[in-house]
C-alpha cells in the first residue's frame, strides 16, 4: 500500500520525495527519474509502506545485514573523481554522520539505468574506473558495493535456476536522500558562476569536512594524524590533472625551476601525475605534504587529506575559481588562488614565491 508523507514544512498538497544522487546545477534542468524512463539524473525516492495484513504482501525479500546505501553516481562526469568523492561519497557520509551511523557494516547499492547513464551517453574510459579506485575510500571491506541495473529490482537465482526478482529489500538500516549535501548544494555549480561566492553553501561544514577525511583515511590504513614533513619540507605539484581544454595543457616547468631556486634549501619539489599512482600512494603523499599545486578541478580532490596547516595553490581559468565553495571553508587547509592565463607572467611568478615562503615560515612558527 502507497501512502502519502506530510512534512510541516511543504505544501501538504504534495507529498515528500527526495533526490537518492547528488544534484548538480551545472547539468541542468536536472529531472526526476519519471517512470517512463526517458527523465534519469538524480532518482525520484519516496518511501512506500507496506504492512503485515496486506493482502498482497511479497513473500519473499532480499535482506542486508547492514546499512543500506543505495546511490546514483554523478551524473555524466562519473569519471571525475572529485565528483564520486566530493557529491557522492560525501552526501552519503553526511547522512551516516547526521545519524550518527559512520561506525556501521555498510552496503553500498550503486543505481543505475544503463551502462553509459554516468557518462553523458559515452562508453566509460576503459582504463579509468574511478568507482573501483576510490572505493576503499568509503568501506575497507572489498564486497560491500553491489549493483542493481534496469528495473532496480534484485534478481536473485531460485533453487530450480530460475530467476526471481525481489521487489522487497531489507536491511537492519536504510539511509537516502543525498541530493542537498554534496560539496555545492541543490542550487549552486562548482564555482563557474558569480552567484556562488555570494552564498556558500558549506559554511560551517569544516568540522564535517575534517571527520570526513579521517574516515576515510582510516578506510585505507593512513592515520589522518600524520604530521607536516619536516627538513625537508615537501611540495607536490600535479601534473595533467584534468582533460578539460583550458586547463589539461598547463604545465608548472617554470614553477618549479623558480622554487626550487628560491625555496630549495628548505623543501624537497615533487612534479607528479597523480593518476598513475594508487589511491594509498596518493593519500599517503598528500598527507605529509606543506604545499600542493594544482589547476583546479576534480583531480584536486587528493587534496582533502592534506595536514592541518597545510597549503593548496590552485591555479584557475578566467571566472571559474572551481571548488572554491569547498575550500574555502575546509578549515584544515590555506587555499590560494592564481589565473591560469597569467601564470606566467613576473608578478604572478614573484607571487607564487611569497606565497609558498609565508607558508614555510608559518609551518616554521608552528
Amino acid at each position: 500500500m502507497e501512502e502519502k508523507v506530510w512534512s510541516s514544512t511543504h505544501n501538504p498538497k504534495e507529498y515528500t520525495s527526495v533526490a537518492a544522487g547528488a544534484q548538480s546545477k551545472l547539468w541542468w534542468p536536472v529531472s526526476w527519474n519519471d517512470s517512463d524512463g526517458k527523465k534519469s539524473r538524480v532518482g525520484k525516492y519516496q518511501p512506500k509502506f507496506i504492512y503485515p495484513d496486506d493482502e498482497d504482501i511479497p513473500t519473499s525479500y532480499y535482506r542486508f545485514n547492514a546499512t543500506w546505501l543505495p546511490f546514483y553516481r554523478h551524473q555524466r562526469s562519473a569519471y571525475n573523481p572529485g565528483h564520486l568523492v566530493w557529491d557522492d561519497f560525501l552526501g552519503l557520509y553526511t547522512l551516516l554522520d547526521i545519524f550518527d551511523q559512520t561506525d556501521d557494516n555498510l552496503m553500498l547499492t550503486h543505481m543505475i539505468r544503463k551502462a553509459t547513464e554516468d557518462f553523458g551517453g559515452d562508453k566509460p574510459p576503459p582504463e579509468f574506473d574511478v568507482l573501483t579506485k576510490f572505493m576503499p575510500l568509503f568501506t575497507d571491506r572489498k564486497y560491500d558495493i553491489q549493483t542493481l541495473e534496469g528495473n532496480y529490482s534484485l534478481k536473485l537465482k531460485e533453487k530450480d535456476g530460475r530467476d526471481k526478482e525481489r521487489f522487497i529489500i531489507c536491511a537492519d538500516n536504510g539511509l537516502i536522500g543525498s541530493g542537498v549535501h554534496a560539496d555545492h548544494g541543490h542550487d549552486h555549480w562548482h564555482g563557474h558562476s558569480k552567484k556562488d561566492f555570494k552564498n556558500p553553501h558549506n559554511k560551517g561544514r569544516g568540522g564535517l569536512f575534517r571527520r570526513y577525511r579521517q574516515w576515510m583515511m582510516e578506510h585505507i590504513g593512513i592515520d589522518p594524524r600524520t604530521p607536516v614533513q619536516r627538513d625537508p619540507y615537501l611540495i607536490i605539484v600535479s601534473e595533467k590533472s584534468t582533460r578539460k581544454k583550458a586547463r589539461k595543457d598547463v604545465t608548472f616547468d617554470n614553477q618549479v625551476k623558480l622554487l626550487k631556486k628560491q625555496v630549495g634549501d628548505r623543501a624537497m619539489i615533487k612534479q607528479v601525475q597523480l593518476s598513475t599512482l594508487s589511491l594509498t600512494e596518493q593519500v599517503e603523499l598528500l598527507s605529509r605534504a606543506a604545499v600542493f599545486i594544482s589547476v583546479t578541478g576534480g583531480g584536486t580532490v587528493t587534496g582533502t587529506f592534506l595536514p592541518k596547516g597545510a597549503s593548496i595553490v590552485l591555479y584557475h581559468a578566467k571566472g571559474k575559481r572551481l571548488d572554491w565553495d569547498f575550500w574555502n571553508n575546509f578549515g584544515q587547509v590555506r587555499a590560494h588562488w592564481f589565473p591560469v592565463e597569467k601564470m606566467h607572467e613576473d608578478k604572478y611568478m614573484k607571487s607564487l614565491v611569497e606565497t609558498v615562503e609565508n607558508q614555510l615560515d608559518y609551518l616554521d612558527r608552528h
